[in-house]
């Protein structure tokens, strides 16, 4: 409702355009009259007005829930406001509102959720094979060191470890059946006061359906144009637009109720965003034009947790200890075990919550001098991206398996998982932590000219030049950090080394992208077009966040499975109710080895300079009989310094382990403690892998390129219209 023309650019685009790679587009909102005018639309859908698919019709199911409602408006006209302005032929406006939200059930699978037993601490089904669907549940498969009978299915108690001769022993839990009195106080807490969802269904497994895709969409646009006659001379226009998004995903079980509980899986993305504008065009003669413009965007990627549950204390509500109160904590259950044992049940918690604010400043001034049979044009234009990361520290992501509470030896006989959680008895665990926020900073200056030449009435070329710097990404504190694969690390005695920059790269001052573009009309039937343009992508595409420059500032502290402070491999690592371990050393962390065993990132010095592409084009258009037009075309492009790269997500690893090496075969498996003559400097961790010390830089995992600009790309087409 709100554009009143659409312009897409292909190909040999003007030297003012640049930003993407093949193609640029140009939206023209629509400007108020000397009339009152206004239009209003409405879209509705339900699912009781469709009509069934032959799918459903012949399973006899119920037809699944869509429900949409789609409306808006437009309005616009002269600024009047009774008996104080009477804007007409001087002032307007232009507003527009537009709401598209929708509500879709579509049931297309089972998850698994546990049963209402198990959230009572009753086991005693597992032991049962009409309940299971395993003929082994509760019968007898072998016998422990102190001959008592092994049970399939059983749950034993991890606090009973010890070890009898040569084997390792523990208690059953009488009747299988966990006393409450012996639930971990988190544990309790999580599941009598938070809630955990029912499973409608009364089976072990399977028993709760999933719905496919966005079950609650709501999307809004709003904004308002004014346009103002300054003078004869001067015309003024502003424009605000404003627009919001909020969707739920789930990276769990898509299962209801929605949003469920704080420990549901569901997670929120908002979206809002904000767009200003401001132009001033003046005709400081009949030849001479400029337009001067500004804009702000600013965007907000809000996702993660359900907003309710954020800073919501919920941490300390269920009594877990040294973690922070930012959100509900992540329980997993896919630990070692089977389906049978747990390990299929639905994750609870999300854990994380991004708040990441990005979007940029700019300020366009272009001048046209008209010449005869030229058309100059001018402009400079600045662009500041910014980039915000305010993401919270979890609340703490623990797993639980089947092995703490197994007999230790008879891991696919024994052992639950909910069972390990009612216990809470953790098999590994971490806790990230977002020591700072950072905020990112891309500026980039670009300066162009061109001419529309009209050099015979039947001839007209664009000639065009656009050159543009980019300086220094940069974080506006210095809170900025990369490894460095040149700098020597004093301690190591070799390259590679934890630094903090105030940049990570240098100002590229080369980018020159030549424009060329010529219309011929042959004959009066038919038009000959040619064109070439050299564009670029802008300096910071292709970020989603800037992971590789946060370390020292950022931290995890982890617990290892089968590292309990019993010595025994099956006991829990930690308990739930016990006070989290604190982070060694603080942030920041400005040693140099403190990303040492870690998958790393870093910069090259010119990772600044752009990927390019060369647009190229040749078309000839016919008028043929019937007022019928051929047109056939050649269009064509060539990426260079494309964004890309391999392995793993798209980056470089510089890390890789010599193909030469891998004639050593197993022994590269190896702990390095077996093979000391593989240590590659005095500190390093030999229970690390001969393959890691043989390494190109043997203190690091990979070695990722922040700003993958290594590919290339070709493309070559004949297109035919008629």
């Amino acid at each position: 409702e709100a554009v009143g023309e659409f312009k897409l650019q292909t190909g040999a685009m003007g030297a003012e355009y640049n930003g993407g790679q093949t193609a640029v587009a140009n939206f023209t909102i629509r400007s108020g009259t000397n009339d009152l005018h206004g239009s209003a639309f409405y879209y509705g859908q339900n699912e009781a007005l469709d009509a069934a698919n032959l799918n459903t019709t012949t399973a006899g199911k119920r037809k699944a829930k869509f429900r949409e409602h789609n409306y808006g408006y437009s309005v616009g006209g002269p600024v009047w406001i009774p008996k104080i302005y009477n804007g007409r032929n001087r002032t307007f406006f232009f507003t527009n509102l537009e709401k598209d939200e929708r509500n879709q059930q579509q049931f297309t699978g089972l998850g698994t959720v546990p049963t209402t037993d198990f959230k009572a601490g009753d086991f005693s089904k597992l032991l049962d094979p009409a309940y299971t669907g395993n003929p082994k549940s509760g019968t007898h498969v072998g016998s422990d060191a102190l001959g008592r009978p092994i049970i399939f299915g059983q749950i034993y108690d991890p606090t009973t470890t010890r070890q009898v001769g040569s084997a390792i022993v523990r208690d059953p839990f009488v009747g299988n059946i966990i006393p409450q009195t012996r639930w971990d106080p988190v544990a309790k807490n999580v599941v009598q006061n938070i809630g955990i969802v029912n499973p409608t269904l009364p089976s072990l497994l399977r028993n709760i359906p999933t719905i496919n895709g966005q079950p609650l969409f709501n999307l809004h646009s709003w904004g308002v144009k004014i346009d103002h006659q300054v003078n004869a001379t001067n015309q003024l226009s502003g424009y605000y637009n404003q627009s919001y998004r909020s969707r739920y995903n789930n990276g769990a079980g898509r299962f209801l109720p929605l949003p469920g509980p704080a420990s549901s899986s569901w997670q929120q993305q908002i979206t809002p965003g904000n767009m200003v504008r401001l132009s001033l065009t003046t005709t400081l003669s009949p030849r001479l034009i400029n337009h001067a413009a500004a804009g702000f965007n600013r965007f907000l990627n809000e996702n993660g947790a359900i907003p309710a549950t954020i800073n919501a204390n919920l941490a300390q509500k269920i009594g877990l200890q040294n973690l922070p109160g930012t959100l509900f904590p992540v329980i997993r259950f896919n630990g070692p075990g089977s389906p049978l044992q747990g390990n299929s049940i639905a994750r609870m918690g999300v854990g994380f919550s991004g708040f990441d604010p990005n979007g940029s400043w700019i300020y366009q001034d272009n001048l046209t001098y008209l010449h005869g049979a030229h058309s100059f044009h001018l402009g400079y234009e600045y662009k500041r991206y910014f980039y915000n990361d305010r993401s919270l520290s979890d609340a703490g992501d623990f797993t639980f398996s089947a092995k703490q509470t197994d007999l230790p030896g008879q891991l696919s006989n024994t052992g639950d998982s909910f069972a390990s959680f009612l216990l809470g008895a953790v098999y590994r665990s971490n806790h990230g932590i977002q020591g700072y926020s950072q905020g990112f900073r891309q500026p980039q200056h670009s300066m162009y000219v061109s001419d529309d030449w009209k050099i015979t009435p039947r001839l007209t070329a664009n000639i065009g030049l656009r050159w543009e710097v980019i300086p220094p990404f940069y974080e506006v504190t210095n809170r900025m950090s990369e490894v460095s694969l040149s700098v020597q690390n004093t301690t190591l005695n070799r390259p590679g080394a934890l630094i903090f920059p105030k940049t990570v790269n240098d100002t590229y001052w080369r980018q020159i992208l030549p424009r060329l573009g010529l219309v011929w009309r042959a004959t009066d039937k038919m038009v000959v077009r040619a064109g070439y343009a050299m564009t670029s992508t802008p300096p910071i595409a292709n970020n989603w966040g800037y992971g590789g420059f946060t370390y020292g500032f950022n931290g995890s502290v982890p617990t290892i499975a089968g590292t309990s402070s019993t010595g025994f491999a099956d006991d829990p690592t930690m308990y739930l109710r016990n006070p989290y371990p604190n982070l060694a050393g603080g942030l920041p962390n400005k040693d140099p080895n403190s990303a040492n065993y870690q998958d790393v990132a870093t910069t090259a010095r010119d990772a600044n300079r752009p990927g390019y592409t060369q647009n190229y084009n040749f078309t000839i258009q016919y008028l043929l009989p019937a007022q019928t037009v051929l047109e056939v075309a050649y269009v064509g492009n060539k990426g260079t310094r494309v964004w890309g790269g391999s392995p793993g997500n798209g980056y470089t690893d510089y890390n890789g382990l010599p193909s030469t090496l891998l004639a050593r075969g197993d022994i590269l498996n190896d702990p390095v403690s077996d093979h000391p003559a593989f240590t590659p400097f005095a500190a390093f961790d030999a229970s690390q892998s001969v393959a890691q010390a043989l390494r190109p830089y043997p203190q690091y995992g990979q070695v990722n390129e922040q700003f993958p600009y290594n590919s290339n790309s070709n493309y070559n087409s004949l297109q035919v219209t008629v």
